[in-house]
């Protein structure tokens, strides 16, 4: 391989193009190479009037899972199609994982470890 996933699982972040999310994908990046998965994490950029288009376009696409940005934790839980006991007690969302057809939100403590495990499930 070269370097190229041949058929990666899309994740990504829900955020804006700062330094701390641009960090975030360089380290969900660098180790997805490491352990040889078939993931790739992308930022999905989007305006927070958007977030209901973005969660029904990530529906159509092959987007496996998402985090989701201080900014955008609280507004896109009415977008999705379900939530954690986790999300409902921190009344906010930072990680969203596909089960099934349904994007269901998660509010998890350590961001690398705990989105990958939900993802893969």
């Amino acid at each position: 391989m070269s370097g190229q996933f041949e058929h990666p699982y899309a994740v990504g972040l829900i955020g804006q193009f700062t330094a701390e999310n641009r960090a975030i994908s360089r380290k969900f990046n660098a180790l997805f190479k490491r352990s040889r998965s078939n993931f790739t994490y992308l930022i999905l950029k989007t305006d927070p009037a958007c977030l209901k288009n973005l969660v029904l376009c990530m529906k159509l696409m092959d987007i496996v899972g998402i985090n989701v940005s201080k900014k955008y934790q609280k507004m896109v839980m009415p977008h999705l199609d379900g939530l954690d006991v986790s999300a409902k007690k921190a009344m906010k969302v930072n990680t969203v994982a596909r089960k099934g057809k349904k994007f269901i939100g998660y509010f998890v403590k350590d961001i690398f470890i705990d989105s990958v495990r939900l993802w893969r499930d």
